[in-house]
């Protein structure tokens, strides 16, 4: 407050030292021009950022400002929708599996009963023909004792090329024939 004083008291004495030795800014005669340009430069300065560069600026922060908003929003969307198309992909994958699972299953019961019923119907195929076989061999015995080694040959060649599915060598056969008479006698 003191220094106030001093300067108010420099003031009113109208006599600036400085402004004798080179600074004319400092004397009085000159503080009312000095005063309007400095007032004017700065009113000038003061619209022309506020009316002129402020709203430009303002207005770019705006529109970056809705353009990042809008941007990440999109993002959003874009992410939710990612999301429920992986959960849409996974149900489906899970649900492919099951189906899979279940078709699988369902077709190898089928086979497995087709297996069953196939094997059903060669053993009983097998016996009808073991039978009938075992018939025709009885039937044999009991009519000719004598043609016995014949009829042995010629059975045994028949049983031989089933089984083998070749033909099979008749010398071969009838020694096969004559041992097993040999046994059962």
């Amino acid at each position: 407050m003191k220094y106030s004083w001093f300067a108010l008291l420099i003031f009113l004495s109208g006599e600036l030292y400085a402004a004798e030795a080179g600074m004319p800014q400092l004397d009085p005669k000159y503080w009312a021009s000095q005063t309007f340009w400095l007032i004017l430069v700065f009113t000038i300065l003061y619209f022309t950022l506020s009316k002129i560069f402020i709203p430009k600026i303002k207005e770019n922060l705006d529109i970056r400002e809705k353009k990042i908003s809008k941007d990440l929003s999109e993002a959003k969307k874009m992410r939710e929708l990612g999301e429920k198309k992986i959960k849409d992909y996974q149900t489906i994958i899970e649900n492919g599996k099951k189906e899979v699972n279940s078709f699988l299953s369902n077709q190898k019961k089928k086979m497995e009963e087709e297996i069953l019923k196939k094997k059903q119907i060669l053993e009983k195929e097998l016996i009808k023909r073991q039978n009938l076989v075992e018939k025709e061999l009885k039937e044999l015995e009991v009519k000719s004792k004598d043609d016995v080694e014949k009829i042995s040959e010629e059975l045994t060649e028949t049983l031989i090329g089933l089984v083998v599915k070749k033909k099979p060598n008749k010398v071969k056969i009838t020694e096969l024939v004559k041992r097993r008479e040999k046994y059962l006698s």
